[in-house]
C-alpha cells in the first residue's frame, strides 16, 4: 500500500474515531445511544476498508506492471533474474492441455510469488513483472 493510501485510511480512521468520542461525551446519559452510534461506526468502518482492500487487490493483481510487445511469457529464474524463453518453452506454453492434466505448466500471478516447493522461479506474464527487473535475452544453455 502507498504511502498516500496509508495516510488517507489514517486522516479518515482519525475523523471517524474523533467523532466517536465527541458523541460519547454528548451521549454519556444516554448509554444504548452511545452502543448504536459506535457499532454503526464501527460497520462503516469495516465496510471502507473492504472497498479499499477490494480496490488495492484488483490493482495488484490485474492491473499491468509493464507493456511490451513480445511472446506473452518470461521466465523467473531461481536467483530473481528474468528471461526470454526458448523455442522449445513457447511451444510448451502453446501446448492445450486439460485442467486436470498433471503436465500443465503452472504460471504465477506476481513477481515475488512462491511455487508449490517454495522457488520464485517459473513462468509469468510478461505485464506482470516490475519495470525495474530487466528481461534478458533468451540463454542459449538453456535446455528444456
Amino acid at each position: 500500500m502507498g504511502w498516500f493510501a496509508k495516510k488517507v485510511i489514517g486522516n479518515v480512521l482519525a475523523s471517524v474515531i474523533g467523532m466517536a468520542i465527541i458523541r460519547a461525551f454528548i451521549s454519556l446519559e444516554h448509554p444504548f445511544i452511545f452502543l448504536k452510534t459506535a457499532s454503526l461506526y464501527l460497520i462503516a468502518i469495516i465496510i471502507v476498508l473492504a472497498v479499499v482492500g477490494a480496490v488495492f487487490g484488483y490493482l495488484r493483481y490485474l492491473v499491468p506492471l509493464r507493456r511490451e510487445q513480445g511472446f506473452p511469457f518470461v521466465y523467473v529464474e531461481s536467483d530473481g533474474a528474468v528471461r526470454e524463453l526458448n523455442d522449445k518453452e513457447q511451444a510448451y506454453l502453446k501446448t492445450e492441455f486439460s485442467p486436470g492434466d498433471g503436465g500443465r505448466p503452472y504460471i504465477k500471478n506476481r513477481y515475488d510469488g512462491k511455487t508449490y516447493n517454495g522457488s520464485i522461479s517459473g513462468f509469468i506474464y510478461r505485464d506482470r513483472v516490475p519495470k525495474a527487473i530487466a528481461i534478458r535475452p533468451e540463454s542459449p544453455q538453456v535446455n528444456s
